[in-house]
């Protein structure tokens, strides 16, 4: 949604979609209980988030205190209006919640004389120019013992001359005297966004690398890769589930989740591929931390029995071959080889034959397919040692995954 601008008179599909979810009796108006239902709701703040909005500035809010001061009169204009009678202590309530309201409006009014700032540095400076002058010289030159006095030696001075020389050319910084169309962002969604375009690195592979370090390439039988599988199980809702029951597919959905992508939920790998186009989108050619899919194939039939293995790609060997992070790999959280031209593993599932095969590469459906790195060369046996602590052994084939 960055960088579309939406005009009032049209309302987009993406508007239309937050009334929608916000507008839950559907009567197209937005009560307040509605809209505190809609920010409550994680889904509709990661939707919300995104938006940049045009609109006057709260900061400035003193310079227009009547006109707020309008808005908190008619908010308390219905409830006052409806008052009748008197209180258990004979007081005319009307008269009361007209009391009450004035009390309000003045402790809000000081509130904002207090925090409103910006008249105060639309023109000037955040940081007076002599004080950032002196934090210029002491950052140059700042001894523990002087023989002059501060400021007087000619190490001082001369720095005090460049940085007049750099203040020449330095872009005062500005504030616009109108505050009434002022663009406004989610600052923490912008900076994820950022990161997306020019972090390089897809943001779950930090989970998942940080799960792996924890895990410490012990079996899922023991702990503390047990509760973390369990974990990972509970997320996609299958509390009871433990480390026996496949939970490669868990682990990529948490990792996903966790860094606040979108993603199945689903314990089964295929679910990349039942979601292919709405929740996941397929790229030809692999970057960092895409999901590697590889399905399971009957091998009297060719045709998939809709089973297989999901996992991230963090590298490739020297023969181009795959180096991926996952769950479930040799029955640990690791570092395992797949390939991408020929059978993976061939062996017995539910008593038949069928060849684990490489299926694509995805990514989240929202993510940049350019935000990625292209995959570098690693050493899969050196990353599994450093996971152990310890020389480990690593399986110089495929591993089966189930």
């Amino acid at each position: 949604m960055f960088g579309e601008y939406v005009e009032k008179s049209e309302p987009h599909d993406f508007i239309k979609k937050i009334w929608e979810l916000a507008d839950s009796d559907g009567d197209k108006e937005l009560s307040n209980y509605e809209l505190q239902q809609a920010v409550s709701t994680k889904d509709t703040i990661d939707i919300l988030s995104k938006l940049i909005c045009k609109h006057q500035s709260e900061w400035n809010t003193w310079a227009n205190i009547s006109d707020f001061e309008q808005e908190l009169i008619e908010v308390h204009k219905k409830g006052i209006n409806e008052a009748k009678g008197t209180d258990d202590k004979g007081n005319d309530l009307k008269q009361k919640l007209e009391q009450q309201r004035d009390a309000k409006i003045e402790m809000f009014k000081d509130k904002i004389k207090h925090l409103c700032f910006w008249q105060d540095i639309k023109n000037g400076e955040i940081v007076p120019m002599q004080q950032r002058r002196q934090a210029y010289i002491d950052s140059k030159y700042n001894p523990a013992h002087r023989i002059f006095p501060k400021g007087t030696s000619a190490k001082e001075i001369l720095l005090g001359k460049e940085f007049d020389e750099l203040e020449k050319d330095r872009d005062k910084r500005q504030f616009p005297s109108d505050s009434n169309n002022i663009y406004h962002l989610h600052p923490i969604a912008f900076v994820e966004h950022m990161k997306m375009i020019t972090g390089g690195r897809a943001p779950w592979m930090e989970f998942a690398l940080q799960e792996a370090k924890t895990a410490k390439f012990i079996k899922e039988t023991l702990s503390p890769t047990s509760e973390m599988a369990n974990k990972y199980h509970t997320y996609v809702g299958k509390p009871k589930a433990t480390g026996s029951t496949a939970w490669c597919s868990s682990f990529v959905n948490w990792c996903l989740n966790e860094s606040g992508q979108k993603n199945a939920k689903s314990a089964g790998s295929q679910s990349i591929l039942w979601n292919e186009g709405k929740l996941f989108k397929r790229i030809e050619e692999p970057v960092y931390g895409c999901i590697v899919l590889l399905t399971n194939y009957v091998k009297s039939t060719g045709k998939s029995n809709s089973h297989g293995h999901v996992t991230f790609l963090y590298g490739i060997d020297s023969n181009g071959d795959l180096i991926c992070l996952g769950g479930n790999q040799g029955d640990r959280l690791k570092y395992s080889r797949y390939y991408t031209n020929k059978v993976n593993h061939t062996f017995t599932q539910k008593g038949v034959r069928v060849e684990q095969k490489f299926n694509g590469f995805f990514l989240p459906i929202d993510y940049p397919e350019t935000s990625s790195k292209q995959p570098e060369v690693v050493d899969m046996k050196k990353l599994n040692n450093e996971l152990a602590g310890k020389a480990v052994k690593s399986n110089g084939k495929n591993e089966k995954t189930t």
